[in-house]
């Protein structure tokens, strides 16, 4: 075992697992390394027949030298019969409990806000009714498995769930919160398989997808999301969560705050976009566009819509399939409005996502190249050197003028028109005017 050092502790990186680092001097005290990188001291003990580890707090912050007197500190209470951890945080009655203590000592400090807000809304909505009110210690496989057998039609929720579970047990028992006899009983679950979808929608179906979403059995707000989410190509969460207070229809624009970038991302406002989002915000009440039906509106703690109902919403409104995966027999009660299929005739769904992957592949068409598209889609360009050439007000520019394009683009398409037909003529004509007319017939 090494001596731990400030030296020793800057040569240390990540390697994929959670790593336990004891101190060759100072008998209990050590480091804890994260899968990223991330150095906490820490300080393991016995109580009774009790082995516990208590974090002392984060490298950096914290010196070597402090760490080892608080450390030293910590030994000697324990020495003495006394437990250095408090009664709270050597019980949790519930995982629901367990979850907010480790969302407040662990995931708010050591990660990013975006990564705090992923866990909080997998637990919020997946894990608390399934875990929160068992007691740590009685979790085991079966409950796991269960819950993951419930999930198996939402593959992708299911996987962030077990990550979710996973992480915080991780947590719990590397600060000997809770052991289990059998090891974590969130681990040992395969995943599902998360096959990456390149749906994008042609031009007869966003027709289809434009004309029918007035007649498709869903509220108002739905429908607006989804026509914002094809007209605007930003995520369904990102809409759904959007408030009143980030929309300016004076200077048409949206300023997303809170997003995957972790940075302000503003969204020029075209007129189609312009005219939904007014009439949202007139009918909606609170702080939000979209607000939540499931609590007041006005109250404080109100939320917007959850970006599955737009999943939910679109894939009712479209024909459903059989066990085959064949388009269903008409019926006399049918409630769906799309039969999207690709061309062999086999049932070919449209998901909020495609709506936005159909946008950014239609922009290209029309000539806006990888860091326009992507600075409208907000993908991380951070090392990309066009972006220092570029004020804001130019960028916001930039990204306005395609969009308009791509408006007045569905807006012919509305009308009956492909405004991308001649792309292949185009083509050949350009083929011709360089390889010669002659040439190019005979290719």
């Amino acid at each position: 075992m090494p001596v731990i050092t400030k030296r020793f502790l800057d040569g240390l990186n990540g390697d994929g697992k959670l790593r336990i680092i004891r101190d060759d001097e100072l008998t209990g005290f050590g480091v804890q390394v994260t899968p990223q990188g991330g150095i906490s001291f820490c300080v393991t003990y016995s109580v009774g027949t009790k082995s516990r580890r208590k974090v002392i707090g984060r490298f950096g912050p914290l010196t070597v030298e402090k760490a080892r007197k608080l450390a030293l500190a910590h030994l000697a209470t324990a020495a003495q019969g006394d437990d250095p951890l408090p009664e709270t945080d050597r019980h949790f009655a519930t995982v629901g409990e367990l979850f907010e203590a480790w969302m407040q000592r662990h995931v708010a400090v050591n990660l990013k806000p975006n990564s705090a807000r992923a866990y909080r809304k997998s637990f919020e909505n997946h894990g608390r009714s399934r875990f929160g009110h068992f007691a740590p210690s009685k979790l085991d496989h079966a409950t796991f498995a269960a819950a993951r057998d419930a999930m198996k039609d939402t593959p992708i929720l299911a996987n962030h769930m077990l990550r979710t579970m996973r992480a915080m047990l991780s947590w719990a028992t590397s600060q000997g919160y809770v052991q289990w006899p059998h090891g974590n009983p969130s681990r040992g679950h395969r995943l599902y398989r998360e096959t990456a979808s390149d749906r994008i929608l042609t031009v007869a179906e966003i027709r289809a997808f434009v004309a029918g979403l007035p007649a498709a059995r869903m509220d108002d707000a739905t429908r607006d999301m989804l026509m914002l989410e094809l007209l605007l190509g930003q995520r369904s969460g990102e809409i759904a969560a959007m408030r009143k207070a980030d929309v300016d229809l004076t200077a048409a624009t949206w300023t997303i705050v809170e997003n995957k970038s972790d940075r302000p991302h503003v969204v020029p406002l075209p007129p189609w976009s312009r005219a939904i989002l007014a009439a949202a915000i007139m009918r909606a009440k609170g702080h939000h566009v979209f607000p939540s039906p499931v609590r007041d509106p006005a109250a404080a703690d109100a939320q917007g819509v959850d970006s599955h109902a737009l999943a939910t919403a679109l894939r009712r409104a479209q024909r459903p399939t059989d066990k085959h995966g064949k388009p269903a027999a008409d019926t006399p009660d049918k409630v769906w409005v799309f039969d999207f299929r690709n061309r062999e005739g086999a049932a070919n769904p449209v998901s909020p996502h495609d709506l936005r992957r159909t946008c950014s592949s239609y922009l290209e068409l029309l000539g806006f190249g990888d860091f326009i598209r992507g600075a409208i889609l907000n993908h991380s360009q951070r090392r990309n050197v066009t972006a220092k050439h570029y004020s804001a007000a130019d960028l916001l520019k930039l990204k306005r003028t395609a969009l308009l394009q791509w408006e007045a683009a569905v807006r012919r398409i509305e009308a009956g028109e492909d405004p991308f037909a001649s792309v292949l003529e185009d083509d050949r004509a350009e083929e011709a005017r360089v390889l010669g007319t002659a040439t190019a017939q005979t290719s």
